[in-house]
């Protein structure tokens, strides 16, 4: 018998597929900096994260079989993203002044698109009956300061942690983001390693292919 690919299990089993970025929960909820459940209050906090929200309640409106992956801080080895910022700027510069007062997790583009292809070839054609809204992420948590110096290591330049108020963007982010995956573990049998071993492979792996290709 012929294995579908996880693209025709998709087509088959399941209406679509959202994956979105990490989404501020209401800030009374997070006191004790426990991870964010699936279950968590939503505030956007700006019209940005507005649209998130907005993708998610329409999904959830539509009465479509859907899943709904969250994840959170994503980087990868091309693009505009966190470590390719970082990597450049160490180019050019022996200093660099990083965020620390923002925690969340980094996540490997890669990382996330193999395990959202294992999802849904494990699940196969009862994916459906997995439908929801699941949080997708490494383990452990970090600073923007952390990540940047974890990128950096071993590369000679001096990274200066600072204040969210020290660097103003038009986009409010979360001052706590870190993504509780355990339903998703729960639910689909496997999790993700902790983000400094996912960052490790990633330095280690070759330049992330060009859009349109498949990832192994």
């Amino acid at each position: 018998m012929r294995t579908r690919s996880p693209v025709a299990v998709l087509r088959i089993a399941l209406g679509f597929l959202l994956l979105c970025t990490l989404l501020p929960a209401i800030s009374g909820e997070l006191e004790e900096r426990d991870a964010i459940t699936e279950k968590a209050r939503i505030d956007p906090g700006s019209a940005y994260g507005e649209s998130k929200l907005a993708g998610e309640q329409a999904v959830m409106a539509s009465g479509a079989s859907a899943i709904t992956l969250r994840t959170s801080w994503v980087y990868g080895r091309h693009g505009q993203n966190f470590l390719m910022t970082m990597q450049n700027l160490a180019t050019r510069q022996s200093r660099l002044r990083v965020v620390a007062d923002q925690t969340g997790v980094p996540n490997w583009s890669r990382a996330i698109a193999r395990a959202t292809s294992r999802m849904i070839g494990d699940a196969g054609e009862r994916l459906a009956e997995r439908a929801g809204l699941y949080h997708l992420s490494a383990a452990g948590s970090t600073t923007w300061y952390g990540f940047a110096r974890a990128i950096l290591d071993g590369r000679g330049v001096e990274v200066t942690p600072i204040a969210t108020a020290d660097y103003p963007v038009a986009a409010r982010r979360p001052a706590y983001g870190v993504l509780d995956a355990t339903r998703f573990a729960r639910t689909f049998g496997f999790a993700l390693p902790d983000w400094q071993t996912l960052l490790q492979q990633c330095l280690r792996a070759d330049a992330e292919p060009p859009s349109g290709m498949a990832v192994h």
